[in-house]
């Protein structure tokens, strides 16, 4: 692990953990809910597709990791990803401060960098993962 990657780890925790105990965990409008519940669920079946005792908080692959490209990873590049931004987002619109904006604007900017950090580490690993990124999307299924 080197440093980059453990200042962004700490940055996503960091708003993660102000996201959890600044209100309640739950969006109280219902669509909103429905957002959150949504990113709960994808965040488990991306877990539960690559395996839980795989998963790491850090971009470096580790040595027993492989390419999954099944479950969501068949369309999006880092559902774990997208389910924190989706969970986050639902509470900073329910709570309509505007420090909840600028914790989830700096958690956006993070997962960005991160997930190209990432991708680039995945891309000296995997020779098939410059491939796989032709045929998916890093965050949004058909957009980006």
């Amino acid at each position: 692990m080197n440093p980059r990657s453990l200042i962004l780890v700490i940055i996503q925790f960091a708003a993660l953990l102000y996201f959890f105990f600044s209100g309640s965990v739950f969006a109280s409008k219902m669509w909103l809910l429905a957002v959150e519940i949504i990113g709960i669920m994808l965040g488990i079946w991306a877990i539960v597709a690559m395996n839980p005792w795989k998963v790491s908080i850090f971009p470096e692959p580790t040595k027993v990791n492989e390419l999954i490209v099944s479950g969501p990873y068949r369309w999006i590049r880092h559902p774990m990803y997208a389910s924190i931004l989706l969970i986050c987002l639902s509470l900073a619109i329910d709570r309509m401060h505007r420090i909840d904006f600028m914790v989830f604007a700096i958690l956006l900017i993070n997962q960005l960098i991160k997930l190209t950090h990432e991708e680039k580490l995945l891309q000296a690993k995997f020779p098939a993962y410059t491939s796989y990124m032709q045929k998916s999307n890093a965050l949004i299924p058909f957009l980006f």
